[in-house]
């Protein structure tokens, strides 16, 4: 009968949960070997004896019970290794290993005399602050404090490992380096943060990011600062125009994730994105897409139907019942979450904190919109400070002068493009054929009520309760303070009555010179505005903080007399020249007016004056640097620098 060393029944009850390996794909040679192992295995734990399994087999009886016991051993998971342990050539854990830290003998055998090394190893690889404060420490380094700490505790120099050439070192490498295997949360103190969130986040357990089929039934929103660098003219002190780049701007679509089609969009000059600028975008989405008017020739001619609003009229309205954001601030606004919750009945589903694989669609959406649109371009920065792509980038921009407007003409053409391309992830059907497929379906999503459309065209707006000021014994009549103006209006002026009493504001963050008013019991009021120069300029809330900002700064009096608009403009046109973000500032501030200036278009190259052959050969006779140049050439070369330049 065969050596009892193992209990045979318990044997025979976990022998069913083996793990075995894939024998097909082994070699002739290996395979042969594997299934001799495996059958003199069975035939032990069947209750054979030794020779009598060595005779069918082939095996050595000596080898018999280690295969068994190999088979019976635990991983560092405390799983059963199983048949898998008898692959040929195949190093596997021994039982006495320590948590599944690879075998080595000798050196864990000194971790288990001296257990004080164990977490000295680990904490200072890993950078716990009780044994150290670098970070990333080397092997070499930690190998250095690891030979002083054994002479530390009493090891001698004729005592393992420091009787070694190495002292250990390889030793040392091994067991860090299972200690990492083994516990990836250890491993990611030594990485970067992003790599951390990464292994954290993903992985292992369900996938939590909605695979919805219904249009319209969940939307993933995002910021990207667009690739690419945009003009405008400045005036210097000398009094002439000169063209020159702005901050990049920012791109906010809005893509369903069940046809990864864009419903709209939303571009922003700021220097980073607030929540009007979000709100914005949703507002596009579900108000009917209108067509751009292009005005760069290349475009005018390529206009095509690329939002679902506009293909499918059935789509006029519709709305989300789910966006997926992320965790930034504008995100997270009183308003934003009202908006679309309580007014649009919108869920926000705002996932983890710093994990955009969960709105991988959008993030794969910008790679997408970079890598076949901007980055093609000349004025672009590149994918980063290193791509070639960026070289004189500024220099590029002012060349060809691509100004914001014609920055939102090339978006939309791409976002049309983007559409109407097939997708490997729809089986190569477009977007917008998806799109149409489910409506035919019958999958249609919610149609915004009137009600619903009028918060929509709206859904900008905040509102702000004040108070009334004013006296009567003093002359001054009924008025509101917001934001460092007074505001005035022909109903509010004349009733003394509202004097300390509470009203209600509806403010338009875009266009802050007026704003609505209504009484304490709702009801309409007039639409008041601003004293001064406030009420006489269109300005957004930004403008007016920055505008209040410099005026204190100078110290300059808040009264209905001064021109704080007008002293922020000339204050950035002074700094225009040297700051990228007083250029951009201007340019929102003149767009925001209605400013008719001449835009800082792209300069139109003069037409080619046809030569005579007879005087180009006389030309190039005089003249040797044009003899071999065509007639294009020649003309371009009989130029003045002035008139080149201008080309």
């Amino acid at each position: 009968m065969a050596n009892r060393k193992f209990d045979r029944t318990e044997l025979m009850d976990i022998r069913v949960i083996w793990p075995e390996p894939l024998a097909e794909a082994m070699s002739a040679e290996r395979k042969a070997l594997y299934e001799a192992r495996k059958r003199a295995v069975d035939m032990y734990i069947d209750g054979e004896t030794l020779e009598e399994i060595n005779s069918k087999t082939g095996i050595d009886k000596s080898h018999i019970v280690k295969y068994v016991s190999k088979c019976y051993s635990r991983d560092g998971n405390g799983n059963f290794t199983g048949y898998a342990a008898l692959c040929p050539w195949k190093k596997t854990k021994g039982t006495g290993d320590k948590e599944g830290v690879a075998s080595n003998g000798r050196f864990l055998k000194l971790l288990e005399c001296h257990e004080e090394l164990i977490p000295f190893i680990e904490g200072n690889y890993f950078g716990y602050e009780k044994y150290t404060l670098e970070k990333n420490m080397s092997l070499t380094r930690l190998h250095g404090r690891f030979v002083s700490e054994c002479l530390k505790i009493g090891i001698g120099p004729d005592d393992y490992p420091l009787n070694t050439a190495s002292k250990g070192y390889q030793a040392l490498r091994r067991y860090v380096k299972s200690l990492e295997a083994g516990c990836v949360k250890l491993a990611n103190r030594r990485t970067d943060e992003d790599s951390a969130r990464k292994a954290a986040s993903t992985g292992y357990g369900e996938n939590y990011s909605p695979s919805p089929v219904a249009p319209f039934s969940c939307g993933q929103i995002d910021g990207h600062k667009i690739d690419l660098l945009y003009i405008t003219q400045i005036e210097l002190d000398d009094g002439t125009e000169v063209n020159d780049v702005c901050e990049r701007c920012w791109f906010l679509p809005v893509i369903d994730v069940a046809t990864r089609c864009i419903v709209g969009y939303h571009m922003s000059q700021e220097i980073n994105y607030n929540q009007h600028d979000i709100c914005k975008a949703v507002k596009n989405t579900i108000l009917p897409h209108r067509k751009m008017n292009y005005t760069l020739k290349d475009l005018e001619n390529k206009d095509m139907d690329g939002f679902p609003s506009s293909r499918y009229p059935e789509l006029e309205y519709a709305m989300f019942d789910e966006i997926m954001l992320d965790n930034a601030k504008s995100h997270l606004t009183d308003h934003v979450m009202d908006t679309f919750t309580e007014k649009l009945g919108i869920t926000l589903n705002y996932g983890a904190v710093s994990t955009p694989e969960t709105r991988g669609i959008v993030e794969r959406f910008f790679k997408t919109i970079e890598i076949k649109g901007f980055h093609t371009l000349p004025g672009t920065t590149g994918s980063n400070s290193r791509d070639i792509k960026a070289k004189d980038a500024r220099k590029q921009a002012i060349k060809y002068g691509i100004t914001f407007d014609e920055v939102c003409q090339i978006m939309e053409y791409l976002i049309c493009e983007y559409n109407n391309t097939p997708h490997s992830a729809l089986l190569n059907r477009t977007p917008l054929e998806v799109m149409g497929e489910r409506l035919e379906q019958g999958m249609l999503p919610h149609i915004a009520s009137d009600m619903e459309k009028k918060e929509a065209d709206r859904m900008l707006f905040f509102d702000k309760e004040v108070t009334v000021r004013g006296s009567i014994k003093s002359g001054k009549r009924p008025h509101i303070n917001y934001l460092g103006a007074r505001y005035r209006g022909d109903i509010l002026s004349v009733n003394y009555e509202f004097l300390g009493k509470k009203l209600f504001l509806r403010i338009d963050p875009d266009d802050i010179s007026s704003i609505e008013a209504y009484s304490e019991d709702c009801d309409y009021i007039e639409k008041i505005r601003a004293v001064g120069e406030y009420g006489h300029k269109k300005h957004s809330i930004v403008t007016r903080k920055l505008a209040i900002k410099y005026a204190n700064a100078n110290k300059k009096e808040h009264s209905d007399f001064e021109t704080p608009l007008t002293d922020l403009e000339q204050s950035l046109k002074k700094r225009a020249a040297k700051s990228k973000k007083a250029r951009t500032r201007v340019d929102i501030m003149q767009r925001e007016q209605d400013a008719k200036k001449k835009g800082p278009g792209r300069k139109k190259k003069a037409e080619l004056i046809p030569i005579d052959p007879k005087a180009r050969e006389k030309d190039r006779a005089l003249d040797p640097k044009v003899q071999d140049m065509t007639s294009e050439e020649t003309w371009i070369h009989m130029l003045s620098n002035k008139e080149r330049r201008s080309l």
